[in-house]
């Protein structure tokens, strides 16, 4: 369809020529079929040959009508079908592709092409396809569609997005036309694009230290494991005064990258300690420069001086101060821990690490900060030190911290029947070695701290300051009131109390007590006599222990009968008679006797068994009555004396009386003549 057909030789069979006379013909085109849009037959020199139409488009079946005519002038005509085929050509225009591409990464690429051929380029058929090889994924899709119809003799651009191997290389780039599987016409230019990866180098920035007073003087930096990088520098300057930044290139020996800094280019005049920045740059042609590694390295300070660590005053922590380091410029105070006294660790040379001893970095404030706490979860002692973030560690000083005491408690059995009972010292854990505890009853958490006065059980409940031991004070009987007879049941209580180290660490603790019930006497009796005596049992716990048991004998009344000697003795109330302690006996196994010069006055006696056990209980039992009666022999006269006068007689006597049953005297003085007995003066009362 787009290029002339070959010449045709056109020959007659003519009968002149047959006979052996000679013969000529011409040949012309007497008429075909839209030679402006399907073409034309063109003759000369006796051949033929067809001329494509000036579009070039045409495909298809044509013919054109020849005439042959002899000298005579006679002619004849013959048809010539002719067949058109279409064709597909292209011709590469422009190429336009990055000579340096980024590994992995996207790039804008155009390609142009013009249609040559007969055909119409439509999509999805035609497409713009990767070569070299064919059909190749290198830069992503192996062909990219065209976006709309390109005829004869139209130019088709394509946008195409290449995206570039993840490996760095050089990698050929040529397109060339597909018609469906079919590449056709022109392939474009071939372009060998070099794909590089991001430049890339050590996160670490090896800088030697520099000590005070350096300014100035050559400074060497370096990284290494560098990649990808055509070029390295160092961009350097003052952190104090950043407006200094220089750039220095770097120079690769042996996979090391050097560049030597001038110190003297950077903050002069500034203070003679300083914080330098320095950044390491790698580049090449496709990503330009990268920063890859960044340090700040820093002149080197005094030691801060007069470091103190805390001795177990600080809970959970130990508080490190130090006296700040003047006229110096630096990013931080780093704080260091050591298991030892000595020696004093040193810095490695990117201060990355500490040597010399198992020592770790406890933290870091800014130099405007003269204080640290460091958290500890034991009471151990360690040794602390700091240095400026440019400096060498300090001295070290031992510290610990305090901890909390955990646990606070109390066991003790108490009893019921005695008010006042000091209880025992509690018991606290605390991880402190050397430690001493005070107590309290008042809540120090509470908003507004509030003493615990009662116990569970509503018990009283207080601090003795002189002892500083809890006092748990039931209510017990009154004095002389009648207790029971059955004994009582083990009981048990409790209340809160809250243990403070010497620091003002603070734990609640829990006081558990069993309450023990007082013995009680079941049975009691008292029996007259001489002496008097009382039996009886006890009942108790074994909580009671040994149970001491004694006797209160008390005369409450007159004795009930009267004696031969007399009336009944006078009235008496409550009079204490005897008292026997320390009785030591589980139960009234034996009869007790009172002293017969007590027990032998007459009247209404009362015994009460007196139990106290070992917890300090105490108790009485029911009263035992006991009636000692008046049987005292009449009086006796004892000396006797008369004196004698005229008209009068006067006598005097002794009159011992034996019981206070007898009471009442009535006396009688009879005068009787000695001579004459019948006589008698008296008596006289």
């Amino acid at each position: 369809a787009t290029t002339p057909s070959s010449t045709q030789s056109l020959t007659v069979d003519d009968p002149n020529q047959s006979a052996g006379q000679p013969e000529s013909a011409t040949f012309t085109v007497v008429s075909q079929i839209n030679p402006t849009t399907s073409g034309s037959c063109v003759i000369a020199s006796n051949t033929l040959q067809w001329v494509p139409d000036s579009s070039m488009t045409f495909a298809g079946s044509t013919s054109c009508t020849i005439q042959a005519t002899d000298r005579g002038g006679a002619s004849i005509t013959s048809v010539v079908n002719i067949t058109v085929s279409a064709v597909d050509n292209a011709s590469a225009g422009i190429f336009n592709a990055p000579a340096y591409m980024k590994a992995g990464q996207s790039n804008a690429v155009s390609v142009s092409f013009t249609n040559t051929g007969s055909t119409t380029w439509t999509p999805p058929q035609y497409a713009v396809a990767v070569i070299n090889p064919v059909g190749n994924t290198t830069w992503g899709a192996s062909a990219t569609n065209v976006t709309h119809s390109v005829s004869r003799p139209s130019v088709y651009t394509a946008a195409i997005n290449a995206i570039a191997p993840a490996t760095p290389g050089t990698y050929a780039m040529q397109f060339q036309m597909r018609n469906g599987s079919t590449l056709f016409g022109q392939a474009s230019a071939n372009k060998n694009i070099i794909v590089q990866g991001a430049p890339t180098c050590s996160s670490t920035i090896q800088m030697p230290a520099a000590t005070t007073p350096l300014t100035t003087g050559m400074w060497p930096v370096s990284v290494t494991d560098v990649l990808n990088a055509e070029s390295v520098s160092f961009s350097v300057s003052s952190v104090s005064a950043p407006g200094d930044l220089r750039s220095y290139p770097a120079v690769n020996v042996g996979g090391v990258w050097t560049a030597q800094v001038d110190l003297a280019m950077h903050a002069p005049g500034a203070p003679t300690y300083g914080a330098i920045k320095v950044d390491a740059v790698t580049s090449n042609t496709a990503w330009g420069s990268v920063t890859c590694a960044t340090s700040t390295f820093e002149r080197t300070t005094a030691a801060p001086a007069n470091v103190k660590a805390t001795d177990g005053t600080v809970t959970g922590s130990v508080a490190v101060a130090w006296d700040g380091i003047v006229g110096a410029t630096f990013s931080n105070y780093v704080i260091v821990e050591c298991d030892a006294a000595s020696p004093a660790p040193t810095w490695n040379a990117d201060r990355s690490a500490l040597l010399g001893q198992a020592c770790s970095i406890a933290g870091s404030v800014s130099p405007s900060t003269l204080t640290y706490s460091v958290p500890r979860s034991d009471a151990s002692v360690k040794y602390y030190g700091v240095s400026s973030s440019a400096g060498p560690v300090s001295t070290l000083d031992a510290g610990y911290a305090n901890l909390a005491p955990t646990a606070a408690v109390l066991i003790k059995t108490v009893t019921a029947g005695a008010v006042s009972q000091l209880l025992g010292i509690p018991v606290v854990t605390d991880a402190n070695g050397n430690e001493a505890f005070t107590f309290s009853l008042a809540d120090p958490q509470s908003a507004a701290p509030k003493n615990l006065t009662v116990s569970a059980n509503g018990v009283p409940v207080s601090l003795d300051l002189t002892s500083g031991r809890f006092t748990y004070s039931p209510t017990v009987p009154a004095a002389g009131a009648l207790p029971t007879n059955s004994p009582g049941a083990l009981t048990t209580d409790s209340f809160v109390f809250y243990a403070f180290d010497r620091v003002g660490a603070v734990v609640a603790g829990l006081a558990k007590l069993t309450v023990c019930p007082v013995p009680v006497t079941t049975t009691i009796a008292a029996a007259a006599g001489v002496p008097l005596t009382a039996s009886g049992a006890v009942s108790r716990l074994a909580c009671n222990g040994v149970v001491s048991v004694g006797y209160d004998l008390r005369r409450i009344g007159a004795s009930a009968t009267a004696g031969s000697g007399g009336t009944s003795s006078p009235s008496v109330s409550n009079e204490a008679v005897d008292t026997r302690f320390n009785v030591l006996a589980s139960s009234f196994d034996n009869p007790v006797a009172f002293d017969n010069s007590v027990t032998s006055r007459t009247g209404l006696y009362e015994v009460r068994a007196l139990l106290a056990d070992a917890l300090g209980g105490k108790s009485t039992s029911l009263p035992a009555l006991v009636d000692i009666e008046c049987g005292a022999p009449l009086l006796s006269i004892g000396t006797y004396s008369a004196n004698f006068k005229r008209g009068e007689i006067r006598a005097a006597s002794t009159v011992k009386l034996n019981d206070e049953c007898q009471f009442g005297l009535s006396y009688s003085l009879d005068v009787v003549r000695a001579l004459t007995p019948s006589d008698v003066v008296g008596p006289t009362g």
